[in-house]
């Protein structure tokens, strides 16, 4: 008997050493799968410095994750870029979807920043990066994600190529998604929502997305709006592709979009206030660069609505979700509206909802095109224009 005993306290104290020394060593494990994974990922390199478990809540946290886009030439790599780093990422079970009978992740980003890079390719050519991000996220969560939030971030556009080189950034970013997977209100027709709100340039952006994470189509109804941003900080975006800055303005920015069964519906309303571009003190040494921005000038002041100092237009977007087209027609009418007849209104105008996209279609054709052109350049407010 006392020997039988011994053998069971010597088998239960193997094991429980055996689970101490598999939970100690078991992040390390953990490391290496993942860095293995981030070195495996097409067209990036990446690693991640440390990872800590929290196995009582069913989550593990990566800590100085960094992945770099790799340029490449045929036959060798020309350098790297980064694209995505994150101080933490908190990833763990919901565990209120448990009670729910679904098995669902959550992911928390704190100090993320990711860079969308135009890169050299074959024969110079230009493209823009379209990675996607969620194959990133499957090599850390291979559940589904119902809940994802970054806390802290930063958004980049960059062009390290031009001339200046181009950084464009969103700043203090805090996005909010909740049911991806849809494990609560399955029977709303956009049961998803994603929260967004960001500093830029002096300007806030805020976004509101109700959508249906799971359809096969696109199916969401979208509004966002960019307010005051000081112009002055694009003045590297202006160089490099317009050849001109701007000594003083502001842009705001206004859009609704909304998809559904295959078909976009939709506008943006960019709007620039109190917009100066040349500066003969400046550009005196530099006189084809005064001469092109006093044509500049010349131009927005003849489209600015006078008594507001406003420069705007309305772009319309619809057509097939996959392959939008825009209203070029509208844009001119709505430019020759602003600047003669009545300013547009800095505001998201509620003309653009989830039904949208299938509305009974207006006229057609030639005739249809100019009752609907004449009707938004005499009607006082932005009007709700039926789907043509």
């Amino acid at each position: 008997m006392k020997k039988s005993k011994r053998r069971r306290r010597v088998i239960v104290l193997s094991l429980l050493g055996a689970l101490i020394l598999f939970r100690l060593f078991l992040p390390q494990i953990v490391l290496n799968y993942v860095n293995h994974e981030l070195s495996e990922l097409e067209g990036y390199s990446g690693s991640v410095e440390d990872i800590d478990l929290a196995l009582y809540r069913g989550a593990y946290v990566a800590e100085g994750l960094d992945i770099r886009k790799r340029l490449v030439e045929p036959n060798h790599v020309l350098d790297t870029i980064p694209f995505f780093y994150c101080g933490k990422v908190d990833l763990s079970l919901e565990w209120s979807a448990l009670f729910r009978g679904r098995l669902v992740g959550e992911i928390v980003l704190q100090d993320a920043r990711l860079n969308f890079v135009k890169d050299f390719v074959e024969q110079g050519e230009v493209e823009d990066d379209s990675s996607d991000f969620r194959k990133l996220l499957k090599t850390f969560m291979p559940l589904e994600i119902n809940r994802f939030e970054t806390i802290g971030g930063e958004l980049h556009y960059l062009d390290p190529f031009s001339d200046p080189p181009v950084n464009l950034k969103m700043d203090s970013l805090h996005i909010l998604a909740l049911n991806l997977s849809n494990v609560r209100h399955q029977d709303k027709l956009l049961p998803s929502s994603i929260l967004a709100e960001s500093n830029v340039y002096g300007g806030k952006f805020s976004l509101e997305i109700g959508l249906d994470a799971l359809a096969t189509t696109p199916t969401f109804d979208l509004n966002a709006e960019l307010t005051t941003v000081d112009i002055r900080n694009l003045n590297d975006f202006f160089l490099a592709y317009g050849r001109f800055d701007a000594e003083e303005g502001k842009l705001s920015l206004y859009t609704e979009m909304a998809a559904r069964e295959g078909r976009i519906e939709g506008y943006v309303k960019p709007l620039v206030t109190k917009l100066s571009v040349a500066n003969w003190k400046e550009d005196r040494d530099k006189p084809l660069q005064f001469l092109w921005e006093s044509m500049i000038g010349l131009g927005a002041e003849l489209f600015q609505n006078q008594p507001k100092d406003q420069l705007g237009t309305r772009v319309e977007v619809e057509g097939q979700a996959n392959q939008p087209h825009m209203g070029i027609m509208s844009l001119v009418v709505y430019t020759l509206r602003n600047a003669f007849v009545s300013a547009l209104r800095p505001a998201i105008e509620g003309s653009i909802d989830i039904n949208t996209p299938n509305e009974k279609p207006g006229a057609s054709g030639l005739e249809g095109q100019m009752k609907k052109l004449t009707r938004i350049f005499h009607s006082e407010e932005d009007p709700k224009e039926p789907n043509e």
